[in-house]
């Protein structure tokens, strides 16, 4: 099942957000908090073909430890973590942009930022970092961006 959050993503660009779910990945390594956002959601909230082709590229390495190269948008967009009882953040935070369909998922360093916690990520389960143990919250509905 794994951990997804609602979040609201804003671009520092143009102001617009979207509240959606997103994966939180203590996979996806980064040195910066940074989402891997797809491209539908990043049209979503105004980013057009210029602002990507304005994009820096940069190298990351994949899951089957290929390089690959993503357009990189440097404190792009401000995140924060919205719960029936509470809202943290918002967190400053790079994106690579995902050329296809897909979800949106957190960097290590952005859930950190944000002080989420997965518990038991096979059953959904995740909590604040300053909540009790013993009371996991459950994740959210997955939302898939199309082109």
């Amino acid at each position: 099942m794994g951990v997804r959050i609602r979040v609201r993503v804003e671009s520092t660009s143009t102001g617009r957000s979207a509240t959606t779910s997103a994966l939180v990945s203590t996979g996806f390594e980064s040195g910066r908090p940074t989402l891997r956002l797809p491209m539908g959601l990043a049209r979503e909230i105004g980013l057009s073909e210029e602002d990507l082709g304005e994009a820096e590229t940069a190298e990351f390495v994949v899951g089957d430890g290929r390089l690959a190269h993503f357009a990189l948008l440097r404190d792009a967009f401000r995140v924060s973590v919205i719960t029936e009882d509470r809202v943290e953040g918002p967190v400053l935070a790079d994106a690579i942009v995902l050329g296809g369909p897909g979800e949106l998922v957190l960097s290590d360093a952005l859930i950190q930022l944000l002080k989420v916690v997965p518990v038991l990520p096979h059953d959904g389960l995740w909590r604040f970092v300053d909540e009790p143990p013993d009371r996991p919250r459950i994740s959210v509905r997955r939302r898939i961006w199309g082109l």
